[in-house]
């Protein structure tokens, strides 16, 4: 991540990223990612191999097994972990952010259906 910033992996210290502020993290939805600290970032990292660690080798979807991919790897090197934005571009993504979540996670089917729904309801009754 101290890369990703601009800085020296090797001689970044502390005192380097403690105060570095509108850091979000590269890897995420950019319409939900959310603007961090940098010890805010590097646990939602530490967070991301959690989550990883303990579902990929569920099974998924009415018995049929799927892969799970590791989107927040931070051993891969095909895209940066973390970006920075001075406040001009921040106030930007954030209004951009903001007009997604009013347009599209506003469906009621959610609730029946979708995410704590019907769809749930099927796929624990299939595990039990």
């Amino acid at each position: 991540m101290v890369h990703d910033l601009g800085l020296d992996r090797e001689n970044a210290t502390d005192a380097d990223v403690k105060d570095l502020k509108n850091l979000i993290c590269a890897r995420c939805d950019s319409n939900l990612a959310e603007y961090s600290t940098f010890a805010q970032i590097a646990n939602h990292y530490i967070q991301a191999q959690k989550w990883y660690s303990s579902v990929k080798h569920a099974k998924r979807f009415r018995g049929h097994t799927n892969e799970v991919i590791n989107d927040h790897d931070w051993l891969s090197n095909d895209s940066p972990l973390v970006r920075q934005h001075d406040e001009t571009e921040r106030a930007s993504i954030e209004s951009l952010q903001e007009a997604f979540r009013n347009q599209t996670i506003t469906d009621p089917t959610c609730d029946t259906r979708g995410i704590g729904g019907e769809d749930l309801r099927l796929n624990i009754a299939e595990r039990e």
